[in-house]
């Protein structure tokens, strides 16, 4: 099991139900990792990114949300529901269905690891197949480092590559796009944090060279607050 499912457990991961005496007890954990607002290169934004996780240590069913508003209008929005068990210490092996809303409706099976890489680097790693056939592989790392009594900096990076043009969703064969961000949090209490947050992005490839020569924006900085909460 990852670390950090390890420390929700024991930090506050909820009992759903005792059992009975031969079965392993059922828990919950919901986690706001990003629900945020500020000023951006391409106009004020939003974002959020939610998980739910419910089942027992070996056993989890996983429920993902993320997504984008710029200008008031819902840019990116997606969710995952996945099946989650571990397979070393500290990763998970996850599988199921992710459904992409804006900017089309598009469905995929999913499947990846989730856990910690050495040196304490939070990792999700997953391949995304799309139901038109094509596939795409998503990478999200993260560490969070220790500033000063309950206040913590996080660098983080996320990449997408695709295997395939997608006109609808804009996207195409190549490495799509890269986001860099750096957020700093003060843990008030373990469960509760407010960030600020500083990051960039950039589309690449023919993804970025398609976008610009429609005259939509390829690279974007951002300044925003946000809090983060579990439970």
């Amino acid at each position: 099991m990852p670390a950090g499912d390890a420390a929700g457990r024991q930090a506050g991961q909820q009992p759903a139900m005792a059992g009975e005496h031969d079965s392993p007890p059922l828990y919950y954990f919901i986690r706001v990792n990003n629900l945020d607002y500020g000023p951006a290169r391409r106009g004020p934004q939003a974002s959020w990114d939610v998980n739910a996780r419910f089942g027992t240590d070996d056993y989890r069913m996983v429920l993902k949300s993320e997504g984008e508003v710029v200008k008031g209008r819902t840019k990116e929005a997606e969710v995952q529901v996945l099946f989650d068990t571990p397979i070393s210490e500290f990763f998970n092996f996850q599988a199921g269905w992710r459904r992409v809303l804006v900017p089309v409706n598009r469905n995929f099976f999913a499947i990846g690891i989730e856990g910690l890489a050495p040196n304490f680097i939070d990792t999700e790693a997953t391949i995304f197949i799309s139901e038109k056939g094509g596939a795409s592989f998503r990478i999200k790392g993260g560490i969070d480092i220790p500033v000063a009594t309950n206040i913590f900096t996080k660098p983080s990076i996320e990449a997408n590559l695709y295997g395939s043009d997608d006109r609808a969703l804009g996207t195409y064969a190549g490495l799509g796009s890269v986001k860099l961000a750096l957020q700093t949090r003060y843990e008030i209490t373990r469960q509760f944090a407010p960030y600020v947050e500083i990051g960039w992005e950039r589309l690449l490839g023919r993804t970025g060279s398609v976008a610009r020569a429609t005259g939509d924006r390829f690279e974007n900085a951002y300044a925003v607050v946000g809090i983060r909460v579990w439970y």
